[in-house]
């Protein structure tokens, strides 16, 4: 953090893209930082609640820390995002994925810079990025054990993007998004994919791959990924037949409509699963897109 803190000028204000830790940092150092990102419980005191790219903002001499998901086109997207927001004369930090990540991870980390440097002066700081896998990876790592699969390098490095003039577009077109309702209770979270609406029976069943209810994959390119429709911050995933019903089910029990022994009843698979039993401490309903 305070490399990367010192790395950045200290007159600028710093749009912090999906980078709560960066943010928390920089308030306790008293450095003038915005959050950008969808989870809403990051005690930073300023906090924009939406999914980096789907706001419009634009801050005079400041600098975006970007940390996107370790894909092209996402990364894509947000450094798009980004260029906007700091105008040009602006810099972008953005972590990028090692080249031993996945098999085309060093083709797709050149291609990626190739486009950006079509508009922008780019270089390597040298500062190297490391992360604590969240819950839901150490949950698939720890199952996948013995099966060989792969999981990514949790490392990878910073570069630094002199924004010279904006990128026109987009060299792909976004890919549809999914609406997703996410509910906490607790520490725990739930998210629950926005598919039509159904008459489908209220249950849900296992995710072909999954082990048990336990998905034991980080990569989303993981065959048998779209089937899931329920996904916990365990890592616990399945198929809804509908989403709709399950949804509203989950709202009262949220909302102490329903206790824990009628929830159950109405989806005892979910016995199995890690979410926690009422008085709640914290409970919350918000929505991403994906």
């Amino acid at each position: 953090m305070r490399a990367i803190s010192e790395a950045i000028s200290k007159t600028a204000t710093v749009i912090a893209g999906g980078t709560p830790s960066i943010a928390r940092y920089l308030d306790a150092v008293a450095r003038d930082a915005i959050l950008v990102d969808r989870q809403p419980f990051q005690a930073v005191k300023k906090h924009i609640v939406a999914d980096v790219g789907q706001i419009q903002l634009r801050v005079q001499q400041a600098v975006a820390v970007l940390d996107p998901p370790w894909y092209p086109v996402e990364a894509m997207e947000w450094v798009t995002w980004a260029s906007s927001v700091v105008g040009v004369g602006g810099e972008i930090f953005l972590s990028l994925w090692s080249a031993d990540t996945r098999p085309l991870g060093g083709q797709e980390r050149d291609d990626l810079e190739k486009w950006m440097r079509d508009w922008a002066e780019v270089s390597h700081t040298g500062i190297p990025i490391t992360y604590v896998a969240p819950t839901f990876e150490e949950s698939a790592i720890a199952i996948s054990k013995g099966m060989g699969v792969q999981t990514m390098p949790r490392s990878g490095e910073l570069l630094r993007i002199s924004v010279n003039r904006e990128p026109a577009a987009m060299p792909h077109p976004p890919k549809k998004a999914t609406r997703w309702t996410r509910f906490t209770f607790n520490e725990y979270q739930l998210a629950i994919r926005d598919d039509p609406a159904t008459s489908g029976t209220a249950e849900i069943a296992p995710v072909n791959g999954a082990e048990g209810w336990i998905w034991p994959h980080v990569s989303r390119r993981a065959a048998g990924r779209d089937e899931i429709a329920l996904w916990s911050s365990q890592n616990e995933v399945a198929i809804v037949g509908n989403s709709g019903h399950l949804i509203a089910t989950l709202r009262a029990y949220m909302r102490a409509e329903l206790s824990t022994t009628d929830f159950l009843r109405a989806y005892p698979q979910l016995a199995e699963w890690s979410i926690p039993t009422q008085p709640f401490w914290r409970a919350a309903e918000w929505q991403h897109q994906q």
